[in-house]
């Protein structure tokens, strides 16, 4: 299910549009950085998802599907507020989500679950 990438596509969608049309404070680059947490990243746990074998990490993976989202809506109102310390930790849920993903495809990595099984 692909539910959290399509709802993360209308929210850019929204921000770009708001931002083109001067609702919102948000630039190029900006809404070029959202696209990822908002879009690409979704894509990627479904892709992973769909990748592994195993009903353990299917249970694992629809918690982490519906963090995902959560994070993710995190980083975007770390993007409206000024800088400071009210930012950095609105996006500390994206970092930290960002730390577990690449902990769970290096331990993924070293046990072998990335080669072709004939």
């Amino acid at each position: 299910m692909i539910r959290n990438a399509i709802i993360g596509g209308i929210c850019w969608a929204a921000l770009a549009v708001g931002s083109v049309l001067s609702f919102g404070r948000l630039g190029m680059i900006e809404l070029l950085f959202l696209l990822g947490p908002l879009v690409i990243a979704p894509l990627g746990v479904e892709l992973s998802t769909r990748l592994d074998r195993g009903d353990q990490n299917q249970k694992r993976m629809r918690f982490v599907r519906r963090m995902q989202i959560i994070a993710a809506l995190c980083v975007v109102a770390s993007f409206w507020i000024p800088q400071g310390m009210t930012a950095a930790i609105l996006a500390l849920p994206w970092i930290s989500f960002g730390c577990f993903l690449g902990f769970r495809g290096t331990l993924r990595f070293v046990r072998g679950g990335y080669t072709t099984r004939i």
